[in-house]
């Protein structure tokens, strides 16, 4: 969540008597600061539909760069609760030049999308975004799903409950938390004033609580979490990878939220998960 702009935004939420609790974590924006090809990548806009009926607008991205002939395989990137796809392009846009397709979902209501972004609503999101590269990629190519905060917490349950995940070679969350009203709960119980209010916040549904689905994807973990995050702390992430099932590794990192590949050493850790991943043919030798 977004600080204390979102601790505020949840007590007017709960005093007023709101009944969407969890429209108010999502803080979309449609416009777009910078795009691909304004960064050098090229890059085709994808219209898909949730299930729904909902439009959704994102981005898709080709592996590109010196030396790349082919993909090694396609990441499906799901953002936090703030901004648009745009904001965060600098987090997964260096990807594109180690050979990865990049697949940036925007959820409804954020960016072109159409709709309004609250929970379940945004998990048929990124099952549709599963389903398109799913129907667009080729069989033998690996397909991952890497999620950052509140887009890590989505991928828990979308890839826990989607009949696509079968395709899916690997899962890679960034400062995810294990639960929604938990979250909620803590962001109450770090300002004194605000400590009335965390029973109120544990009216949020816990029905698509991470947690509870993340023992069900059944394919290899990436975790990173920072002990140092002042926004989602670093016990909701311990919480979470101890319901997941092996095999999973947790990568303790230091620093603010979600500039986790603002170092190198994680981006290294990334990669080297993801091409343990890849089929055994398609692992470049070096000589």
């Amino acid at each position: 969540m977004r600080g204390i702009t979102s601790v505020f935004m949840l007590v007017l939420m709960l005093l007023t008597g709101c009944t969407s609790l969890t429209s108010l974590m999502f803080y979309p924006r449609q416009d777009f600061p910078v795009k691909p090809d304004q960064i050098g990548l090229h890059y085709e806009t994808v219209i898909h539909f949730a299930q729904d009926g909902t439009a959704l607008v994102s981005w898709f991205i080709p592996a590109q760069g010196e030396g790349i002939t082919q993909a090694k395989g396609s990441i499906l990137y799901l953002h936090g609760n703030a901004q648009n796809i745009s904001y965060h392009l600098s987090s997964v846009a260096w990807l594109a030049a180690k050979g990865y397709n990049l697949f940036l979902l925007d959820y409804r209501e954020y960016g072109g999308s159409e709709g309004l972004a609250k929970i379940p609503e945004v998990f048929l999101d990124a099952h549709s975004a599963m389903h398109w590269l799913v129907e667009n990629r080729p069989l033998n190519e690996p397909l991952f799903m890497l999620g950052q905060s509140m887009g890590a917490s989505i991928a828990a349950v979308a890839m826990g409950s989607s009949e696509d995940k079968s395709r899916f070679a690997g899962l890679i969350l960034d400062a995810g938390f294990a639960s929604f009203p938990g979250i909620a709960v803590d962001a109450m119980t770090r300002h004194w004033f605000l400590y009335p209010l965390a029973l109120p916040a544990l009216t949020i549904s816990n029905d698509y609580d991470p947690e509870d689905f993340i023992g069900n994807i059944n394919m290899p973990l990436l975790e990173f979490h920072s002990r140092d995050d002042q926004v989602v702390p670093f016990a909701q992430g311990e919480k979470l990878f101890s319901a997941a099932t092996e095999p999973k590794q947790l990568i303790e990192t230091h620093g603010a939220h979600i500039l986790t590949f603002a170092n190198l050493r994680n981006c290294q850790i990334l990669l080297d998960f993801l091409t343990a991943q890849l089929p055994v043919q398609d692992i470049p030798v070096n000589h």
